[in-house]
């Protein structure tokens, strides 16, 4: 008898055997006993059932949705049966059953949880004939992967000639019984899967089958998440770029954002160094405000439709942090390193003003949108992932060795004509000159152990679902001492959707905690360049302490100054989703962030030279970013003409606090006693900060896609900031986007055969910014002083202004344009897509100079200034090799961008002639223009403009070009059989500094890196460094230090950085089911394996930011991001 299981399909005789299996697998995930016991309430007999002319297997597939109820029977005895009317609300199971097999020539039982389908006793002889023909002797049965070796649950698999037809179950299985003799053809479908067919004859014996499915490569009907809603890449009429948990896991990243670096045209993500934690800066086409001490560059972050608080009054909440106490080493903490990169789906970036309009001023640099993963409906299902390994700083700066190094010293004091002397020259007169330490490798030359262990549990039916998921994560750091970064981090989402379908309702909590200790100082930026000699220790075995005129001081003094922080970050999002009617649904998204930060710097006794500290320093900061947000909508989707219509309108209320507070403790005379305040011999509060932002706005959007073909797509939004007085506290703001798939055309079908997708797109909008301080607008004091002693009594300083007010305060404006042309070729095995965006951003909003007289230096206020953005993004999407066993897919992406400032009346004369010049970029970088070494002298030449005799900081400096003319990324994925290889490059265009020296060379006891060794050292010698001196005038000291500003070191900092490449094995099915799992792989995965860069002096030429000097030194912190490689297991149960 060939038995049907609707839903769960299985032999009748395996179904209690695998219930029992289930049971034994869910008891070992206790933690979530409570949860399953109400999945299992989960299910009802209540039903209601509204169709017209449907099949049974419609209604018994209906049914079965709401109560859980399994249904079995075979497929001949549907044969005669009729189409189905019901209207039913809230009835019990009995009764729908009854009415759908009235006047039909079947009968049911029910048996605990399963309805059993029967033949009326009339029909038995009749049904029974036609489903036993022709004898039967055997049985099919086999199981279904996908072409990763994971088992593919719900597959529809059917024997044509039969007319049979079952699903795998969890386990990827199938089985048919009592086939007859014969040579049959057996399907395999399933949703975003190549369908796969098999040839099988049957002779009297069972017969078992194995199929591979291959996935759908089908990219225009992928899933595309837009701001309060989703899309698809073939309807989407704005530009959007997409990374997706696949490429986030395969990174060994503690910031989900670094997964994102040179996978997104438009998108420039730099990573502040190889700290963990560490921040990471991002901007979206482009800068847009001129005042850069404001967040008014960054953009919007939104994790599962909620605003991320992380970035709250105007700073990052880890600057706001960190401003009111001392910062780690890393700077400040990112609040995404909170975030489990495992826990999220997928993260989507939001470009032009068609995509990011709708959320206003807060859209105006670009939208980032997270989406963690949820629940599914299944068989509870455990993901565990747990992985190990360590990074290494990848390439160190060429520092002189010894002797390189005493021989420079020495040439230096000759060259002055002085003498050296103990107190002036230790390190050739009293320290071992023998001895040589690479102090570069000795401070950042460790190796930072990295440990993750991630647990998922996941499961539900067709109404309720869940997820759980837990981590932890230890990064270690490649300095000497217990410095180190430990994340512990939970959360859970729970979906549930009633049996009308009608209200759905979701709720996502996740909880982490970091605990970091880090250096205070940077003490590679500090110490790489200490000489080769410098002894560490006095002969007394303490620490050694340099001569006072010497300005540098004991590295292992600096390790024992420490910061250590705690972090704990809650994020709370709640949605709700009601069809009111027919098309229309009522929908309110909620959400709750807090963030804290406690942090205490701790300075013991001996991290000083007791010869001039001889007492303790601790600073203890805390602090707190509080974000509540609420959202209610309306959605309608209606058929007008020939088209669908969709609208959308709502509102959002925001409110933001920060509070924060920062004491220092002195006069400690107890190293153990550092944690405690009270401990402290004085202390003075330093800052007390509280912040409150309210945001509220009015939003709508509506879509019209007609026939498929045209789509035409607006969005309006009106705004209300805190952050601008009364009389521009409102700004409108909205955009506008249309496409035309021409590929549809039946002329374009005909004339381009190849063409498989064609669609231009183009979009036009105005967005705002809001991204200042808060309060400023409005008149602040500050008491002048502490107050003094006189005649007895304490006289206090009077109240100042300390923020001069301007009611006139108005919002940023940001227009944007785009053209896009999108292209599939050949079933869209090739895909390329190419973007044009122009970017007008102004009446920008910076600081008014005032004079001394009005008792503030200056107010914020609005400038007729304009910077203009524009650019290239191109993007190639191919499938170049597709098999059985083998697939080869690249991805290749460029932005080609533009940034300049193309207004500013009153410029000329204003503070800011110096910052900016028309024409030129944001980022505008002075330098001066060097000439080179006088051949005969050994003196530095630099360009005299003005011809004054003198180089001046003001009249003799030029442009240099800056910024990074183009960036992006290749990829290339290989697949065979169970094996996946990955690797990505990363390469910039850019300018920058290109090394750095400390000048006059040799004049004081620092080492250099090895550029130096081909100085000036003889008349006729044609080099780029001068001669050696300790003189700070003449030849080789007079503007010596210049150099580093100038173009000597100032040009091409362009790099090829081999990013990512990892190999991930699929362990064969015959093992997995033998351990009794669904899925299990093993990988390996290095991160940043080699950088290419002709600029050898740079320790990283990414990291070596504008404004600052290159590699060691550079930014915040000297490690540039770490060389990591792990290798870890990833199995399913």
């Amino acid at each position: 008898m060939n038995l049907f299981v609707r839903g769960n399909a299985m032999p009748p005789e395996k179904l209690f055997s695998k219930q029992k299996l289930l049971v034994m697998k869910l008891t070992i995930v206790f933690l979530l006993a409570g949860m399953l016991q109400l999945h299992a309430r989960g299910f009802s007999q209540q039903v209601s059932i509204h169709v017209k002319d449907a099949s049974l297997e419609e209604v018994f597939a209906a049914i079965k949705k709401q109560t859980g109820y399994t249904f079995l029977y075979t497929y001949p005895m549907l044969q005669k049966a009729g189409k189905v009317d019901m209207a039913l609300s809230n009835v019990s199971l009995k009764q729908a059953l009854d009415e759908c097999f009235k006047n039909q020539p079947l009968v049911y039982n029910i048996v605990d949880n399963a309805v059993i389908v029967k033949v009326k006793e009339v029909q038995q002889q009749q049904v029974l004939q036609a489903a036993f023909q022709p004898p039967v002797v055997s049985a099919v049965s086999g199981n279904v992967t996908d072409d990763k070796g994971n088992l593919v649950e719900g597959a529809s698999v059917v024997i044509k000639e039969l007319n049979l037809n079952t699903q795998t179950n969890n386990k990827g299985a199938f089985s048919f019984a009592d086939i007859a003799e014969g040579t049959y053809t057996v399907e395999v479908t399933m949703i975003g899967f190549k369908k796969q067919e098999r040839k099988l004859t049957v002779k009297g014996k069972q017969v078992i089958v194995s199929f591979v499915l291959v996935t759908q490569q089908n990219q225009l009907d992928e899933t595309v998440v837009i701001a309060y809603g989703t899309t698809t890449k073939r309807y989407n009429t704005s530009s959007v770029g997409t990374v997706k948990a696949e490429v986030i896991q395969s990174q060994p990243i503690d910031n989900p954002l670094n997964a994102l670096q040179g996978r997104i045209a438009g998108l420039q993500l730099t990573q502040g160094n190889g700290i963990p934690g560490s921040q990471t800066t991002v901007q979206i086409r482009g800068r847009t405000s001129l005042d850069i001490s404001t967040t008014g560059n960054m953009p919007l972050y939104v994790i599962d439709g909620v605003t991320f608080s992380g970035f709250n009054g105007g700073q990052p909440a880890s600057d706001n942090l960190a401003l009111n106490g001392t910062t780690t080493s890393a700077g400040a903490i990112s609040p995404f390193y909170n975030i489990n990169p495992n826990d999220i789906e997928r993260i989507d970036v939001l470009k032009d003003a068609d995509a990011t309009a709708i959320y206003g001023a807060r859209g105006s640099n670009g939208v980032i949108l997270i989406t963690t993963k949820k629940g599914r409906a299944g068989t509870t299902k455990l993901d565990a992932n747990v992985s190990s390994g360590a990074g290494k700083v990848g390439r160190f700066v060429p520092m002189m060795d010894i002797h390189q190094y005493l021989q420079m010293r020495r040439e230096a004091f000759a060259n002055a004509g002085t003498t050296p002397t103990a107190t002036n020259a230790p390190d050739l007169l009293v320290w071992d000159s023998t001895k040589t330490t690479d102090w570069q490798k000795y401070l950042i030359g460790g190796s930072a152990a990295m440990t993750s262990a991630n647990a998922t549990v996941s499961g539900g039916n067709g109404g309720t679902r869940f997820l759980f998921n837990s981590n932890y994560t230890h990064n270690g750091t490649v300095f000497q001492g217990d410095f180190h970064s430990n994340r512990f981090s939970n959360r859970l989402n729970l979906d549930h959707t009633t049996r009308d379908q009608k209200l759905n309702i979701s709720m996502d909590i996740s909880y982490s905690t970091d605990n970091t200790i880090l250096p205070m100082y940077d003490a590679g930026s500090n110490f790489y360049n200490l000489p080769p000699n410098y002894p560490m220790y006095a002969s007394t075995g303490s620490l050694y302490w340099a001569p006072v005129t010497y300005a540098s001081t004991n590295p292992k003094a600096y390790e024992a100054k420490v910061n250590e922080s705690k972090t704990t970050n809650l994020l709370a999002n709640f949605s709700l989703k009601y069809n009111i009617y027919k098309s229309l649904f009522f929908k309110v998204t909620g959400g709750y962030n807090v963030v804290t930060l406690n942090q205490n710097g701790r300075q013991p006794m001996s991290s000083y030279n007791p010869a001039s500290t001889t007492t303790g320093r601790s600073v203890f900061t805390n602090n707190r970013n509080e974000t509540l947000v609420a959202e209610p909508q309306l959605e309608y989707t209606t058929k007008v003409w020939k088209g669908k219509l969709q609208a959308l309108v709502g509102s959002t209320f925001q409110k933001a606090t920060s509070s924060g507070s920062s004491i220092t403790g002195t006069g400690y005379t107890n190293d153990a006693l550092l944690t405690s305040l009270i401990s402290a011999a004085a202390f003075a509060v330093s800052s007390n900060t509280n912040y409150i932002y309210k945001f509220n706005s009015g939003f709508g959007r509506l879509n019209y896609n007609i026939l498929g073909k045209y789509i035409v797509n607006a969005t309006f939004r009106r705004d209300g900031s805190s952050r601008f007085g009364a009389n521009y506290a409102h700004g409108n703001f909205g955009a506008g986007g249309a496409a035309w798939i021409f590929s549809e055309e039946k002329f374009v079908k005909q004339a381009l055969p190849l063409l498989s997708f064609g669609k231009l797109r183009g979009s036009f909008g105005i967005t705002g910014n809001d991204q200042i301080p808060n309060y400023k607008y409005m008149t602040l004091y500050n008491v002048a002083g502490s107050g003094y002693n006189y005649q007895g009594g304490v006289v206090t300083y009077p109240t100042v202004s300390s923020v001069y007010p301007n009611n006139d305060l108005r919002w940023e404006s940001n227009k944007k344009a785009e053209l896009g042309l999108e292209l599939g070729f050949i079933e869209n095995r090739i895909v390329f897509n190419a973007t044009y965006y122009r970017n007008v951003a102004s009446n920008q909003l910076l600081n008014v100079n005032l004079p001394a007289q009005v008792g503030t230096d200056s107010y914020l206020g609005n400038f007729p200034a304009t910077v203009v953005n524009q650019g290239w993004e191109l993007e190639l999407n191919t499938t170049n090799i597709r098999k059985k066993d083998f697939e080869w897919t690249s991805s290749f992406n460029i932005s080609i961008t533009k940034n300049r400032l193309t207004k500013f009346p009153g410029l000329k004369g204003s503070s800011y002639e110096s910052s900016y010049a028309i024409g030129q970029p944001a980022d505008l970088i002075w330098i001066y223009n060097y000439l080179g070494v006088d051949p005969q002298t050994g003196g530095y030449r630099f360009e005299d403009k003005n011809s004054d005799g003198t180089i001046n900081y003001v009249s003799d400096r030029q442009y240099a070009k800056v910024g990074t003319p183009y960036f992006g990324g290749l990829n290339n994925t290989f697949t065979y059989k169970g094996f996946q290889l990955g690797f990505f490059f990363q390469f910039a265009h850019r300018y920058g500094y290109t090394n750095n020296i400390i000048g006059p060379i040799g004049g004081s006891m620092y080492n250099q890196n090895t550029s130096v060794v081909n100085r000036w050292q003889k008349e006729g010698d044609n080099t780029v460094l001068g001669k050696a001196t300790t003189s700070t005038s003449g030849p080789g000291g007079l503007n010596a230090s210049l150099i580093n500003t100038s173009t000597a070191f100032w040009g091409d900092a362009s790099f090829l950085r081999f990013k990512n490449i990892n190999l991930t094995y699929q362990l064969p099915q015959l093992w997995i089911q033998k351990l009794k799992m669904s899925s299990c792989s093993i990988y390996v995965q290095v991160q940043n394996v080699y950088t290419w860069s002709k600029q050898k002096y740079l320790l990283d030429p990414e990291t070596s930011i504008v404004g600052a000097a290159p590699g060691l030194g550079a930014g915040t912190m000297a490690v540039p991001p770490l060389r990591t490689m792990v290798a870890g297991i990833r199995c399913s149960f």
